[in-house]
């Protein structure tokens, strides 16, 4: 399946489909999440993570923030505090 069959079918996307997304390793994928420079992947059962693609382009759009702040910003914006 391609990223673009991935991303239309699901709205989610793996580590791998991040890493092809943003033209980079699965390792280099893994180690943004683990130092928070990501948003937060949703946990399927046990083991699984997936990427949602809406999150990823809205926070590549705000300036690609660190994890604390995005959700920061986020929380923001969903409750309609505006800093």
């Amino acid at each position: 399946m391609s990223f673009t069959e991935e991303q239309t079918s699901t709205q989610t996307i793996s580590d791998a489909g991040v890493a092809q997304k943003y033209g980079v390793t699965v390792r280099t994928v893994r180690l943004w999440d683990a130092k928070g420079l990501i948003p937060r992947p949703r946990k399927i059962g046990d083991k699984t993570k997936r990427h949602s693609v809406q999150e990823l382009d809205a926070w590549f759009c705000a300036g690609c923030p660190p994890r604390a702040e995005w959700e920061r910003m986020r929380g923001e914006r969903l409750s309609g505090v505006v800093a």
